[in-house]
C-alpha cells in the first residue's frame, strides 16, 4: 500500500509555524514552572494567603507584564534564565525532578 506524502514545498511552512508555536509555548510553560511569569488576565491570590516575600514577587511580576515591551524583555530574560538552568543541570548531571522539587521548597 502506497501512502501519499505532502510535498516538502507545502509542508515546510507548516513545520516552521509549528516550531515557532512550540518554542513559544515551551518558554511560557518553563517560565511558569519557575514562577517567572503570570499569564494575562490572572489575578494574584489575596495577600493574606501569601508570605511577604511571595506577595512582593507577585506584585512585581504582575507589574512587569503589564506593558508589551516589559513583557517582551522579561520573556527574553526568562528564556535566558531557563536555558542557563538547564545547561547547569546538564553539566552537574542534576536530576530534573529533584531540581524542581528543591526549587519549590526555596520559594
Amino acid at each position: 500500500m502506497y501512502m501519499q506524502c505532502l510535498p516538502l514545498s507545502e509542508s515546510s511552512p507548516v513545520v516552521e509555524e509549528y516550531d515557532a508555536y512550540y518554542a513559544a509555548k515551551y518558554n511560557a510553560l518553563m517560565s511558569a514552572k519557575l514562577g517567572l511569569v503570570r499569564s494575562a488576565g490572572t489575578t494574584p491570590p489575596p495577600a493574606s494567603q501569601l508570605s511577604a516575600s511571595t506577595a512582593a514577587a507577585s506584585t512585581s511580576s504582575a507589574a512587569s507584564t503589564s506593558t508589551p515591551s516589559a513583557s517582551a524583555a522579561s520573556s527574553a530574560a526568562d528564556h535566558k534564565l531557563v536555558e542557563s538552568l538547564l545547561d547547569t543541570m546538564e553539566l552537574t548531571a542534576a536530576d530534573f525532578t529533584n531540581t524542581f522539587r528543591a526549587l519549590s521548597q526555596v520559594a
